[in-house]
């Protein structure tokens, strides 16, 4: 396999942290490095895949009126209380519950279909 060095300086918190985790797991210190930046570019790439499915979802008219997802929120709100009377409920429970939801929603906005379909 081909291989590329790649020198970058960090905070020597950082650094310090990956020579523990390193001593804790009996590897390398560019092992951890190596699984790191990996399981950080895979998330990024499927941050984006999601994103590009998301935009095609709008671009394609499959969307929901804010209005539904309002509805469909509130009725959470509503179980969420009925079974637990004494807790309080976030006013947007949809944002507090998924990062893939942290848009803004405005009155008239919609929402791509794929963003509230569960993951697999």
């Amino acid at each position: 396999m081909n291989t590329k060095v790649l020198t970058e300086h960090v905070p020597l918190a950082l650094a310090e942290k990956v020579d523990q985790l390193a001593a804790r797991q009996d590897r390398s210190r560019g092992w951890i490095v190596k699984q790191a930046l990996s399981a950080w570019i895979d998330q990024e790439e499927e941050r984006s895949r999601l994103t590009r499915e998301a935009l095609a979802d709008v671009d394609a008219g499959r969307v929901i009126p804010h209005q539904a997802v309002q509805a469909w929120a509130d009725s959470l709100s509503r179980a969420k209380r009925a079974l637990c009377r004494d807790a309080p409920v976030p006013r947007r429970p949809w944002m507090a519950a998924s990062g893939l939801l942290q848009a803004r929603l405005h009155a008239n906005a919609l929402l791509p279909v794929g963003l509230l379909q569960p993951f697999k």
